[in-house]
């Protein structure tokens, strides 16, 4: 211990420079929070991290530090603890000020703000730390986090629909169970980056140690990119069952399309599949979250949905009937080979019901009033409905008397997502009236998340085809 101290104090002196534009940025990120100062204090923190880390360079054989007696625990301890006590203790102090000046209250937000410092740890300073530890100095480390932003915005640029594309699947995800790809991410690069540390400090086999973190990094970007999402909504079924959905059935809405019978061989081919949910629970909201549609010909021939098909829904809701709409863009080459002849359609909706609905009334005003659920909701200058939330938007679908503040909600069961600035805010579709006075927030949860499936044989590609408009 005495020795990880002295290190640690000895670092201190060295990089005091560097500390303290760390410092600064985070002073000013807490009264000025533009996306500019964000990017430069990511870019100080992740250098200052980078350069403790060098002070005692790693690879190599030619380091005066191995000369010393140095244990390897006290070396990372106080590598670590710099970290901490530099890195991520002001970035704690910017998000607690920060909800201190926005007046949340505090005790509710606390497991946002512990869960936002172990994101920033394991996903933001271990990983930084554990790349300087496999480069001998700032120069390789700039040059290798130059590649790394290469590939990524490269990957990124390939996952968009295309011929050629490099990861056609990357942007297939509906936005409510993305945090499980996302969490395996972060899993997958918290665990290569300690072992890399434990081994660099241990042993110092820094060939091994980057043949290890490219072999992870490989392996995890394409459990990443290739993962299907309906395996996510599997993972996220059982989480919430308040409610059996046995009773609820779909089948496909006899008023599917049957617009555009006369289509060209120039046009796109939209298909439109509307399907219609019986004996939804009364008092409960229900969302359809993503629809999948396999086609089969007669032939044997198959087509399925990619890409972004079907994964924003329209909806019309009556009572204890929802129907569904679905869009969907249809490779064109299938289309042009099956479209006179018959096809079966296998559709899977994957839906959450919402429920056990709570509802505030607050005064309209300037001012945030704290409401349900961690909100807070304000009027802004141009007289629209503002509300906001601490570390995540909650998992709710909130309503309002004049709007909603999105149909769309993550279903991510962590207080917290890696962002340093801690607040999200959402506007409601409408403006409230001039004469309001007050507002009703109301907020229901997910009670069930299910799966239903339908099958319908003999069906025409032609029936199935919509205007090649994307308006619903």
């Amino acid at each position: 211990m005495h020795q990880a101290l002295h290190i640690f104090k000895k670092d201190v002196r060295y990089l005091r420079r560097e500390i303290s534009l760390v410092w600064a940025l985070a002073a000013i990120f807490v009264v000025n929070d533009q996306w500019w100062v964000d990017l430069l204090l990511i870019v100080a923190a992740v250098y200052l991290i980078a350069r403790v880390i060098h002070a005692e360079a790693i690879p190599g054989d030619r380091q005066f530090w191995v000369t010393r007696p140095y244990c390897w625990k006290s070396l990372v301890g106080a590598k670590l603890l710099f970290i901490l006590v530099f890195v991520n203790f002001p970035m704690f102090i910017d998000q607690f000020l920060l909800l201190v000046i926005n007046r949340f209250p505090l005790l509710p937000s606390l497991p946002g703000l512990l869960w936002s410092q172990v994101l920033l740890t394991l996903v933001g300073s271990v990983p930084a730390g554990a790349l300087a530890a496999m480069t001998s100095g700032i120069g390789a480390f700039i040059f290798s986090i130059l590649v790394l932003l290469a590939v990524g915005f490269g990957t990124e640029r390939g996952a968009f629909p295309g011929p050629g594309r490099l990861f056609p699947l990357l942007e297939t995800w509906p936005f409510q169970v993305e945090w499980v790809r996302d969490s395996i991410a972060a899993v997958g690069l918290a665990v290569i980056a300690l072992f890399v540390l434990h081994v660099q400090y241990k042993t110092r086999r820094t060939f091994f140690s980057r043949i290890f973190a490219l072999s992870g990094a490989v392996v995890a970007a394409v459990v990443y990119v290739y993962m299907p999402w309906p395996a996510a909504f599997a993972i996220q079924s059982p989480s919430k069952q308040h409610l059996d959905p046995s009773s609820v059935q779909i089948v496909l809405d006899p008023k599917t399309a049957k617009t555009h019978s006369n289509l060209s061989s120039a046009e796109p081919v939209y298909l439109d599949v509307s399907i219609t949910v019986n004996d939804v629970p009364k008092g409960t909201d229900l969302r359809a979250d993503a629809l999948t549609v396999t086609l089969k010909s007669d032939g044997g021939r198959t087509w399925k949905s990619g890409g972004q098909d079907f994964i924003g829904l329209s909806e019309n809701s009556n009572g204890t009937e929802v129907v569904f709409r679905g869009r969907g863009l249809m490779n064109r080459s299938f289309f042009d080979r099956e479209q006179e002849q018959q096809v079966t359609l296998d559709a899977s909706l994957y839906l959450t019901i919402f429920g056990n609905p709570r509802a505030n009334t607050i005064p309209l005003q300037s001012i945030p009033v704290n409401t349900l659920d961690g909100l807070q909701c304000f009027v802004d200058v141009f007289n629209q409905l503002l509300c906001r939330s601490a570390f995540r938007w909650p998992a709710r679908i909130v309503d309002s008397d004049t709007g909603s503040f999105g149909r769309v909600v993550s279903y991510s069961p962590f207080p917290a997502s890696l962002h340093l600035n801690p607040i999200e805010t959402r506007g409601a579709t409408s403006g409230p009236p001039l004469s309001a006075r007050v507002v009703t927030i109301t907020v229901r949860e997910p009670i069930s998340h299910f799966q239903r499936d339908v099958e319908v044989r003999g069906l025409h590609l032609k029936d199935l085809v919509g205007p090649t408009s994307y308006s619903h």
